[in-house]
């Protein structure tokens, strides 16, 4: 009887043609991949790869064996997977882009980066929507969309207009201001393309939320990026203005580990999301 595990190292090892990916979509060390597949070629008294250089070659046999023993992976995969929700750290700005994606399971992200990847790697979630720098390789990182930083305030504030906010009336005014995570960063610190001045801070807030709506009550100011200022304007009663500084767009990463890149059910869920982000997110 063939052991399902030792046919899962090959299927990972032949379509990553590598040991060292195949470890790290399985969770295993590689001494560990390497045994497991002369395990298997020992069960079935044929070889299966040969070294060419640093990469195993699939010999003719197994380049065969792939065909069934692959679908049959992914088969009994989809079918374990079917049910399984998914959870993941979702950056606030989006949770209403995917509120309703099946099997997702969306939590708002720890304000410590570290503890965030920690998490993914840990498998404590399996997905992280967010804006996040200084990977490792176990990880994969899709840029899912970009958006520009602009200005809030409300409709019926005293001094500010779109034709009216200069950078000397931006640094004049009081404002709202959302920290990053623990580092006690500014959004706008970390994508400006010039020198950041002096803010008159009001309040501090961690959240989009709490940002959006301390603005719709007060003559303050905020930064957000513009889907999100798109999303609620309206509701809020609030401007949505250039802003006055040279920045960078902010991207919206989807990262997850290696391990989950085949997964059939995981794939399904990141198609959603790349459905959702590019019906109903368009780069401004």
């Amino acid at each position: 009887m063939i052991d399902l595990n030792l046919v899962r190292v090959f299927v990972a090892v032949y379509r990553h043609s590598s040991y060292t990916l195949a470890a790290r979509e399985l969770n295993l060390s590689q001494p560990a991949v390497s045994q497991a597949i002369r395990r298997f070629e020992s069960s079935l008294n044929t070889l299966l790869f040969v070294n060419e250089g640093r990469r195993p070659s699939p010999t003719p046999y197994a380049t065969r064996l792939i065909r069934h023993l692959g679908l049959a992976v992914d088969s009994i995969d989809g079918v374990l997977a079917q049910k399984r929700e998914v959870c993941a750290y979702v950056n606030e700005a989006y949770f209403h882009l995917f509120s309703d994606i099946e099997y997702l399971i969306m939590r708002q992200q720890p304000r410590v980066q570290k503890q965030m990847l920690e998490d993914l790697q840990a498998n404590k979630i399996e997905l992280l929507l967010d804006t996040v720098a200084h990977l490792d390789s176990n990880f994969i990182v899709e840029e899912l969309i970009s958006q520009p930083m602009v200005v809030v305030c409300r409709q019926a504030h005293p001094r500010v207009c779109e034709n009216t906010l200069t950078k000397e009336l931006f640094y004049s005014e009081e404002h709202v201001v959302l920290q990053l995570c623990s580092e006690k960063r500014q959004i706008l610190e970390s994508f400006a393309k010039e020198p950041v001045g002096t803010f008159k801070d009001k309040l501090e807030v961690s959240s989009v939320a709490s940002l959006l709506m301390s603005v719709s009550r007060s003559n303050c100011l905020g930064i957000v990026n513009a889907a999100v200022a798109k999303e609620w304007a309206d509701i809020l009663r609030l401007q949505v203005l250039p802003l006055p500084i040279a920045a960078e767009p902010v991207p919206l990463q989807m990262i997850y580990h290696q391990r989950y890149a085949l997964d059939p059910h995981h794939k399904m869920i990141r198609n959603e999301i790349r459905h959702r982000i590019s019906r109903s997110v368009q780069p401004l």
